[in-house]
């Protein structure tokens, strides 16, 4: 039963990885289709500006007095605060597997859990997590 739930928490963690791997790739080819980092700011002669570094492409969102620079400013800081978090849960999730592996009676078997619920209700990478947590939950209820 154990060997099952480490198989799980080992796909969950590789999905969960590649899934990331995914997106950035794919925010690179969407970056690629741009000159740099451009924006749309009506004050200048051909209504674009263009930043070649990642902060200077917020600040001149900032500065621009654009609404619509604005609302793209507040969606990328939402996506970078979600992204750090995200990022400590991947952590967080290996070590919880190199725990479980060590001690399959482990407390980090209900963190596994969490993160299959936490993980189910944003993407399907906790599928994985969230069967390996039941499984882990059930057999430790038992003994």
């Amino acid at each position: 039963m154990q060997n099952k739930a480490h198989n799980l928490i080992l796909a969950g963690i590789i999905l969960n990885i590649t899934q990331w791997v995914v997106i950035f790739i794919l925010l690179q080819n969407i970056f690629g289709y741009f000159d740099g980092y451009t924006i749309f700011n009506p004050n200048v002669t051909n209504g674009s500006m263009q930043s070649f570094r990642f902060i200077d492409w917020l600040m001149s969102m900032i500065y621009s007095g654009v609404p619509f620079n604005y609302l793209v400013f507040i969606a990328i800081v939402t996506c970078l605060l979600y992204l750090i978090p995200t990022a400590i849960f991947i952590i967080l999730e290996v070590v919880a597997y190199f725990m479980i592996r060590k001690n399959d009676h482990s407390s980090w078997s209900t963190f596994i859990l969490a993160m299959g619920i936490k993980n189910v209700l944003i993407d399907l990478s906790g599928i994985p997590f969230l069967v390996a947590g039941l499984l882990m939950f059930k057999e430790n209820k038992t003994s």
